[in-house]
């Protein structure tokens, strides 16, 4: 059950920044954070951050695609990078950024660095190529993100209204007892009952007609238990994935006396209040860290609340059915295990 998700969004970047001396890379939910960049010495470069207004605790990587095709990692977007060149030559700048809960933003963008200098290059001719790529973020969107093993699922993509062009689609698969994903067939029998065309093609060609978004109705159905991953990747480059818990419930599971659960969802959300307090407890022998993380010990307080509540059948409560559940388990573990 434990399961760590990264619900799916793209990023919008704005192209360069007011003042030369940093970029400012904005997301699609307004979350920005502006890099700077020096020359630390001859052929050292110095990645930095500067006005960040990013969720705090989040987790922020980027990437600097060199001329040569040579790719620096750079974690918290904060560390150093070399590349021999005192020419103002085109990079690519990529940026991953996750919240707590797990959402996911993600964006490639066309740049240019003076390795002279050692500074971001800026002028209205660059600021212009820069913003021309063709489909700017994706965005997904479904139906239903725990389907059972009988219920076909939705998939909505959103992108920019001027693009057309293929989007792949691609899965991966996790067990609920593996802590690794991996691709899969879009028509393995293994993994899937029923596809679409678009499913068992790997893409949808986007038209105009479309007007940048396209709803994939009754796209797939999932066979085997456990977290799968659809993938949608435009011809830019720029890539987004919604994640599904599959759980196969029985069409005929009756529905318990709370409501949103049905009784074997609700045994569940028993089972795991009942060993909460040992659960807690080993995790704060094994890790000791966990012991002075007041934001961990807050989150497992609320959802040991939660559930005691959804016990209680009280009115008012956070988790309104199984899925509610689910999310908040899942925000839980994945603040955990970063964090350990």
């Amino acid at each position: 059950m434990l399961t760590s998700i990264f619900g799916i969004a793209l990023c919008v970047w704005s192209a360069f920044a007011a003042s030369s001396d940093c970029l400012n890379v904005r997301f699609i939910n307004w979350d920005s954070v502006c890099l700077g960049l020096e020359k630390d010495w001859s052929k050292t470069f110095k990645l930095s951050v500067s006005e960040n207004k990013l969720e705090k605790n989040s987790t922020l990587r980027c990437y600097i695609i060199l001329p040569n095709s040579a790719i620096r990692s750079i974690d918290g977007c904060k560390g150093s990078f070399s590349y021999s060149s005192t020419n103002t030559d085109d990079v690519i700048v990529s940026a991953t950024y996750v919240k707590r809960n797990g959402d996911f933003y993600s964006k490639r963008i066309p740049s240019k660095i003076n390795f002279n200098k050692g500074n971001w290059w800026s002028s209205s001719s660059s600021s212009s190529s820069s913003s021309s790529s063709n489909s700017d973020e994706i965005d997904l969107s479904t139906n239903r993100k725990s389907p059972s093993t009988s219920q076909y699922v939705n998939l909505t993509i959103s992108t920019d209204k001027k693009y057309t062009g293929k989007l792949n689609l691609s899965a991966k698969y996790r067990s609920s007892s593996s802590s690794s994903w991996s691709s899969i067939s879009n028509t393995s029998s293994t993994y899937f009952s029923n596809y679409s065309d678009e499913w068992d093609d790997g893409y949808y060609r986007m038209t105009s007609s479309d007007k940048g978004e396209v709803t994939l109705s009754s796209l797939v159905k999932f066979k085997k238990d456990g977290y799968y991953r659809i993938y949608v990747k435009d011809t830019d480059g720029n890539e987004s994935y919604i994640q599904f818990n599959v759980w196969d419930v029985d069409d005929d599971d009756d529905e318990s006396d709370i409501s949103g659960f049905t009784t074997s969802e609700l045994a569940k959300l028993k089972k795991v209040y009942k060993e909460w307090d040992d659960i807690i407890g080993q995790m704060q022998r094994k890790y000791p860290s966990l012991k002075r993380d007041s934001y961990w010990i807050k989150i497992s307080d609320n959802l040991y609340n939660d559930m005691k509540d959804v016990i209680n059948d009280k009115r008012y409560r956070d988790l309104s059915d199984y899925e509610d559940f689910q999310d908040a388990f899942d925000e839980w573990y994945k603040y955990t295990i970063r964090n350990i």
